[in-house]
């Protein structure tokens, strides 16, 4: 015997929905609701995806930096020892940071939006200035546009539309 629908909007089916698990659909899976309430794709999806992506490349360099500095301790390269494996450690966590945080802004939480904007207003002045004095223009350049893009992005991600 079929039991009642649990929901007036649902076909009857064999089994309640349950609170933690899937919802009815319809069968076809393609219930799309985005922010505004409205059927349709959600227009953060793009900037979603490039925020994502342009946070995950940049956690690419502490990690490599960290990989570096663990090979070092291990073939004894290292000169301090105590000195190198904080370094590597401090560059690990900021590297996985950052791709928690790639992970985070590609589902919108506008949690980790601050602390996106912190990481590109700390690579600008920290970097872009060392970068020009050293004759770097370019290179400096192109840190200083990444970073508008990813803070850009970022805003646009995990903004109410």
């Amino acid at each position: 015997m079929p039991m009642a629908a649990d929901d007036p909007l649902d076909p009857p089916s064999a089994a309640p929905d349950h609170p933690n698990g899937r919802a009815d659909d319809g069968g076809d899976g393609s219930r799309i609701v985005s922010a505004g309430g409205a059927g349709g794709p959600d227009p953060r999806a793009p900037w979603r995806l490039l925020a994502r992506v342009l946070v995950g490349l940049e956690a690419i360099a502490p990690l490599a930096f960290a990989l570096f500095g663990l090979v070092q301790l291990l073939t004894g390269g290292s000169v301090v020892q105590r000195n190198e494996t904080m370094l590597v450690v401090l560059l690990a966590v900021v590297g996985l940071a950052l791709l928690y945080v790639a992970y985070a802004v590609g589902h919108g939480r506008k949690a980790v939006r601050t602390a996106t904007l912190l990481w590109q207003a700390l690579l600008v002045l920290a970097l872009v200035p060392a970068m020009w004095g050293a004759g770097q223009q370019a290179l400096g350049l192109g840190v200083l546009i990444l970073a508008v893009v990813t803070g850009y992005a970022t805003v646009r991600a995990t903004s109410d539309l």
